[in-house]
């Protein structure tokens, strides 16, 4: 599902949420409509969008490690990619391949 069809439909379900609330609104007796129910209305609507907006994060997280995890099973397959690989990690962390041991302060 790209981008667009996700907001489209976050869109039209957020819409079907308002006009559903405008509806139960008018049949709610008046004691439901007092500050302190609207209070609570209000933080548990705050509740609702930050676990959204948690949840919306973790699923775009997942589908940048799926991505991730494809490219790193495609470098696998060759070896020249794990070489590559290997000497660009090693000149992004500065450190050199040669083992343990090999220098010596004799």
């Amino acid at each position: 599902m790209n981008a667009t069809a996700t907001g489209g439909l976050v869109f039209a379900l957020t819409m079907a949420g308002i006009l559903i609330g405008f509806w139960l609104r008018s049949r709610l007796p008046a004691r439901q409509l007092d500050n302190d129910t609207q209070s609570s209305v209000r933080d548990v609507n705050g509740l609702i969008g930050t676990m959204t907006a948690l949840v919306l994060g973790l699923v775009d997280e997942i589908g940048d490690l799926e991505r991730a995890i494809e490219v790193a099973a495609e470098l696998a397959m060759t070896p020249d990619a794990a070489k590559s690989l290997l000497y660009r990690a090693r000149n992004q962390l500065r450190v050199s391949l040669e083992p343990l041991g090999a220098h010596t302060d004799d």
